[in-house]
């Protein structure tokens, strides 16, 4: 049977002889299972609800919009239906995934491995959030083969896949990283590879990393300072793939004072800007505070709060994370904060 949560014993299954490799699974099932379907769009023409003709993708139809033969009609006169059919077989999709957990553990160098995918609730999804519409961009429908498929990697891969309950998958795998770095009295001795491909993972943990849509770049360190900064970025930038949208917009006195350009949204060269030269953890918090405050005067912080409670992955089992104690610990007064 698969893991359904971290526990004493999970942790005791854990050879600290040999290097293992934890698995942010969640993109790889997402990956096979849609590679065996296909997307076509149904065209319909509106005012008379002629149509029943399909196009490969909505470049496709405005394309043809540009040729004679749509001469007179626009772009609103149409409606654009998905229609998705499976080309593939759940076997397929199961090589798929099976292939690509090979590739890592080989890309790795690793001896053993951990698969850790999403089950079923997620405690972000129980706070009544004032700012934060928490993965509500999310509103397409899921790969035909996905639940199929997780029910197979539940079963081939038995106690090394790992089911998160009440909390994401990336939860697990920060909070198997965070035992892991206890573990160990230097680099050296971190005896786990973390493989994801998600940004929030490297915002919220410290070790041996790898990205496994980008092989070439091999495995990195991601050093205290490092996760540090990757946080404070995602604090002011967002995490558009959960719908946090971060810091949202820069009011006038940041723009001059960061001499940036007046956008939409807070973008990653507008949040390097901002960040730039704040050598410690303090001063790269104070610049956030600042940030948040002029740019939302009103609530500010309230704001601030929220978003990082969000975009906060666990380090332990049923952690819940406090930006009060936060910054009171590194040395941040909000209060002195500010424009």
């Amino acid at each position: 049977m698969s893991r359904v949560l971290l526990d004493a014993e999970l942790f005791s299954s854990i050879d600290l002889s040999k290097r293992t490799v934890i698995i942010d699974a969640d993109t790889l099932l997402f990956q096979a299972a849609v590679c065996q379907q296909k997307t076509t769009y149904l065209v319909t023409h509106i005012p008379t609800g002629n149509g029943g003709w399909f196009v490969e993708n909505k470049k496709q139809f405005k394309e043809w919009l540009e040729t004679e033969e749509a001469e007179g009609f626009s772009e609103e006169d149409y409606s654009l239906s998905p229609v998705v059919t499976l080309h593939g077989e759940i076997s397929y999709a199961c090589h798929a995934f099976k292939q690509r957990i090979e590739e890592i553990i080989r890309n790795t160098n690793t001896d053993d491995f951990r698969i850790c995918i999403q089950g079923s609730d997620n405690f972000r999804k129980q706070r009544e959030a004032k700012y934060v519409r928490y993965k509500q961009n999310r509103t397409g429908d899921k790969p035909l083969l996905l639940k199929e498929l997780a029910d197979w990697v539940k079963v081939k891969y038995k106690e090394r896949c790992v089911v998160s309950q009440g909390q994401e998958s990336d939860d697990v795998v920060t909070i198997f990283s965070n035992w892991f770095l206890k573990q160990a009295k230097s680099r050296e001795q971190y005896k786990a590879v973390i493989a994801f491909v998600d940004k929030d993972i490297a915002a919220n943990h410290i070790g041996w990393s790898y990205n496994y849509n980008k092989p070439e770049d091999g495995i990195w360190w991601n050093s205290k300072k490092a996760m540090q900064y990757n946080h404070c970025m995602m604090v002011l930038t967002g995490d558009a793939a959960d719908n946090v949208t971060g810091l949202g917009k820069l009011s006038p006195e940041i723009i001059e004072k960061y001499n940036l350009r007046s956008t939409k949204g807070v973008g990653k060269v507008s949040a390097e800007a901002i960040l730039s030269g704040a050598e410690t953890e303090k001063e790269r918090w104070e610049r956030i505070i600042e940030a948040y405050k002029a740019s939302w005067p009103e609530d500010g912080m309230e704001r601030l709060k929220e978003m990082n409670w969000f975009m906060w992955l666990r380090r332990t089992e049923g952690e819940y994370f406090c930006l009060d104690k936060y910054l009171k610990k590194i040395g941040v007064d909000i209060n002195e904060t500010g424009i």
